[in-house]
C-alpha cells in the first residue's frame, strides 16, 4: 500500500472547491473522462448537487404514534456559473440548440412545449432526446487528479442568461446555466480501488 502513488492522493481529510470540471457526456464515458480524457468547462461555481426526500407523517393507529414514510425524492436544478467569453463553450451552444429546437417544435408538440412552458414536466421533451444529455461533475485535487464525481442524469438547460451590461462598473460580464434533471450518482474514480 504504502509502493501505490494513489495511496498519498486519496485520503480522509476534507477536500477544498477549488479545482473542478465540468463536462457533458455519456455515463459510458465517464471513466474515459475522469481519467483526463475528455477536457471540461471550466465553471467558477456549481450549485444545486443536492438530493432531499419528500416526507409524509400518518397516524397508523391512536396507540402508534405518526409514521414516517418517503413519498418521493426530488433533485435541485444544478446551476453553473462562469466569466462570458467570447469562444461560445460546449455548453453555451447546447443551451442554444435546446431553445432552438423547442422554439422550432413549439406549435407541432403537445404538452410543455406546446404551452411554452420550458421548465416543464421533462415529458414535454418527447421527440426532443438530442438535447438531453449526461454531465460529469469532477472535483479534483491541486494536481488536477480527480477525487470525487458526480454523474448527472438526462440533463436540460431551463435557463442561460448573461449578467447585466453596466457602464458604470468595471466587473466581469458572468453567464449562468440552469439545468433540470433526472439525478444524480457518485461515480467511481479510475484507480481508486488500488489503493
Amino acid at each position: 500500500m504504502a509502493d501505490n502513488p494513489l495511496s498519498n492522493l486519496l485520503d480522509q481529510r476534507p477536500v477544498t472547491g477549488l479545482h473542478f470540471r465540468v463536462s457533458l457526456a455519456d455515463m459510458a464515458g465517464a471513466a474515459s473522462m475522469l481519467a483526463g480524457g475528455v477536457a471540461g468547462t471550466k465553471f467558477s461555481k456549481v450549485s444545486g448537487l443536492k438530493v432531499y426526500a419528500s416526507i409524509n407523517e400518518e397516524s397508523i393507529s391512536k396507540s402508534d404514534g405518526p409514521e414516517t414514510f418517503i413519498e418521493d425524492i426530488r433533485y435541485d436544478d444544478i446551476i453553473l456559473e462562469r466569466g462570458l467569453t467570447s469562444d461560445p463553450t460546449p455548453f453555451m451552444l447546447w443551451c442554444m440548440q435546446v431553445f432552438s429546437e423547442f422554439a422550432r417544435s413549439k406549435g407541432a408538440t403537445s404538452g410543455a412545449a406546446a404551452t411554452g412552458s420550458l421548465a416543464g414536466n421533462m415529458k414535454g421533451w418527447s421527440g426532443m432526446t438530442s438535447v438531453v444529455k449526461n454531465l460529469v461533475i469532477t472535483l479534483m485535487n491541486e494536481k488536477s487528479i480527480p477525487l470525487i464525481a458526480w454523474g448527472i442524469k438526462d440533463a436540460v438547460p431551463i435557463s442561460w442568461d448573461v449578467s447585466p451590461l453596466d457602464a458604470m462598473t468595471n466587473s466581469y460580464v458572468t453567464e449562468t446555466i440552469k439545468l433540470r434533471h433526472k439525478g444524480f450518482e457518485i461515480l467511481p474514480i479510475p484507480g481508486a480501488d488500488m489503493i
